[in-house]
């Protein structure tokens, strides 16, 4: 049943909907929606009456209720907060819809904060209000709450978090945010941006750190958000919709673990990549779109010992492993990408990490840096189905053929989907000038026991495996 039946004055007047007469002036914080009012002896449940706005309190199922809006107060709320959560959805936001109310209150402090240039705080005009309006201590608290998110970098985008959550998008006006959910692939929320005005202040809120901004003049924005997702935008007329995608990296990446549970590896295809990282091989991860190249790379820094000095140049951070001697640059203020490479040369790495090469300078960095003979090896990401791909678009890129030699070993992924479910598998491991025993000088003993190892000690933390693996393990 609905939290407030635990008032005696709550009870269902029709079937499926609670009426109040009773109870006590506590039981107006039993419900959710703060919609209880204590009123002369008993609780009043407003949100029956129609003509005020209030939500229907509808019975759905054990211990769930929801509120029933119509579409003329739905889209007032959308209209006055910019956005709203309504409804059911495969993937559901867990935030109580806003009442027309509520909006009602956020449009106002949001018109005198804007007309005072912030000089009063929300809690302060709120706390004003109040006293004018006779407004309920748990209402403030909902508004405050509401104001918040609505002001915040990305707004309710937050709402959609977890480790499976891979990109999160609005795709037009008025219609329902999508995620890309590892594994499953695309599912709709039951959130929806509303307005043009509020989808420009949340992209550029966005984009405000780095100093760029959306508008019709200039309908294009990418950003790095500090927690290193990525953001691009995109309006009218550059596109049919307001598009904004939000792509997200997991707070905790995959160890070599998690890639053979999923399947992306078998434990023998991973005891391959041990040896190679542990005899310092340089490597190059191809895939399509999404394959899960960068999750690979990461991954397999677990076998890397914490002790070693690592570099990446990237265009686009992206490379999170766990090692304290860790140094990332990124490309700015008319510095390239280049420049950052040959200054890599004077930082003593045992590892450099190129990032993704998806340039003729990057692919040409990469070779150099292997070329150099500094450190224990070279890494980079780029698009291609077989190592026979990724070789024609290296030597498009200028790379001569010669050069493609130094390149140890290649893995190829592939990412495809099939009855609603999304799989990522490797799919070729080689290299451009011969077989991976020859590249690796392996036997099967080796494989063998490292096969073993990796079965008999599954560990999902990044940082515990580099340190179980990486300084040595057998």
């Amino acid at each position: 049943m609905a939290p407030c039946t635990r008032s005696e004055g709550i009870y269902e007047c029709v079937k499926g909907v609670l009426c109040a007469d009773g109870g006590s002036p506590e039981d107006v914080s039993l419900c959710p929606y703060g919609a209880l009012f204590w009123k002369g002896d008993s609780l009043v449940k407003c949100d029956l009456c129609v003509d005020y706005g209030y939500p229907r309190c509808v019975l759905k199922g054990e211990g769930k209720v929801r509120i029933e809006l119509s579409q003329e107060e739905l889209s007032s709320v959308g209209e006055m907060v910019g956005w709203l959560v309504y409804g059911d959805a495969p993937f559901p936001i867990d935030f109580l819809p806003i009442l027309p109310w509520e909006a009602r209150l956020v449009d106002r402090v949001l018109t005198i904060y804007e007309k005072t240039k912030g000089e009063f705080s929300f809690e302060e005009i709120l706390e004003e209000l109040s006293e004018e309006l006779d407004i309920p201590p748990f209402t403030r608290e909902r508004v405050l709450t509401i104001l918040e998110i609505t002001t915040s970098p990305l707004g309710p985008l937050n709402f959609i978090k977890g480790d499976d959550v891979e990109e999160v998008v609005v795709v037009g006006l008025k219609r329902p945010v999508l995620v890309y959910l590892r594994g499953e692939g695309w599912k709709e929320t039951n959130l929806y941006i509303w307005t043009e005005e509020y989808f420009f202040n949340l992209v550029n809120r966005a984009g405000e750190a780095l100093g760029r901004r959306i508008s019709i003049s200039s309908p294009r924005l990418n950003a790095v958000l500090p927690d290193g997702s990525r953001i691009h935008a995109a309006v009218p007329p550059l596109s049919n919709v307001h598009s904004l995608t939000v792509r997200r990296f997991s707070k905790k990446p995959l160890t070599p673990s998690h890639l053979i549970e999923n399947g992306t590896f078998t434990p023998e295809e991973m005891a391959f990549l041990w040896l190679a990282m542990e005899r310092d091989k340089n490597v190059l991860i191809a895939g399509n779109t999404g394959s899960g190249k960068t999750t690979t790379l990461n991954a397999i820094f677990g076998f890397v010992s914490p002790r070693e000095r690592v570099i990446a140049v990237e265009e686009v951070p992206e490379v999170r492993i766990p090692h304290p001697h860790f140094v990332r640059m990124i490309p700015r203020a008319g510095v390239t990408f280049k420049e950052l490479i040959r200054d890599t040369l004077r930082m003593r790495p045992d590892r450099v990490i190129v990032g993704e090469i998806r340039r003729d300078e990057e692919a040409e960095a990469f070779v150099e840096t292997i070329l150099a003979g500094q450190g224990k090896g070279s890494y980079a990401t780029i698009h291609g189905r077989s190592v026979e791909e990724v070789k024609s678009r290296l030597l498009s890129m200028g790379i001569r053929p010669n050069d493609l030699d130094s390149v140890d070993l290649v893995v190829v992924q592939r990412r495809w989907s099939r009855g609603g479910k999304v799989y990522r598998k490797m799919v070729e491991m080689g290299s451009f000038s011969g077989g991976i025993r020859e590249t690796l000088d392996m036997d099967d003993e080796e494989v063998s026991r490292r096969v073993k190892f990796l079965l008999s000690h599954p560990i999902y933390d990044l940082e515990e495996f580099a340190r179980v693996y990486g300084d040595g393990g057998l």
